[in-house]
């Protein structure tokens, strides 16, 4: 063995010093993001909804730490055609999932939707801050593929997730179980205990 490596000494190198280059890049990465402590609040987010639609009879907020759903009939008597709910989530930091809150728009008292789904979620108040109290950011993710390479060393796409939290280095994925709409998805707050 030894008479073999005498020999093919440029050979042995030519493939050890790259393979030696390849883990200490996947090393560093991988090390970069563990030094990101993981996310320590819960997001709630809003699918099939956009505060900025004219015709959506639906808003939703954050008043005083508390969410509110409002219904309001448009000015015109007309319910829009193809009305679709807004689906509410809380993307749960622990267990790095979205679990949708059922919750039933029906229920309309004085303008506002009641259900005791969205009474359980305000026992703890919600900041409406864009930015969690440990640094997350709530975002959609857009970046593409980036081939072997990239993939070799996690800066791939996420194949199960539209949305991320992201704090520097690290991205933790929104996944639940549908797919999550990546453009009508709108962050509504962080949930602190």
């Amino acid at each position: 063995m030894k008479r073999f490596f005498k020999q093919n000494y440029a050979l042995v190198m030519g493939i050890a010093l790259p393979l030696a280059l390849i883990a200490v890049f996947f090393l560093a990465g991988k090390a970069s993001v563990m030094s990101v402590p993981a996310p320590q609040y819960d997001a709630v987010f809003a699918t099939n909804y956009s505060p900025n639609s004219a015709n959506t009879p639906y808003r939703i907020g954050i008043d005083d730490g508390k969410l509110y759903i409002r219904y309001r009939r448009p000015k015109t008597g007309k319910v829009p055609r193809y009305l679709r709910e807004p689906v509410i989530y809380v993307f749960d930091h622990k267990a790095l999932y979205a679990k949708k809150i059922d919750i039933d728009f029906q229920n309309v008292v004085d303008g506002k939707i009641m259900d005791p789904e969205l009474d359980a979620l305000n026992r703890s108040r919600i900041n409406a801050d864009p930015k969690s109290p440990d640094g997350y950011i709530f975002e959609r993710y857009s970046r593409g593929g980036s081939g072997l390479f990239g993939g070799l060393f996690g800066w791939g796409r996420y194949n199960r997730g539209t949305h991320v939290l992201r704090k520097g280095v690290r991205t933790v994925p929104v996944v639940g179980a549908r797919a999550i709409s990546a453009y009508s998805t709108h962050f509504i707050g962080w949930i602190e205990k």
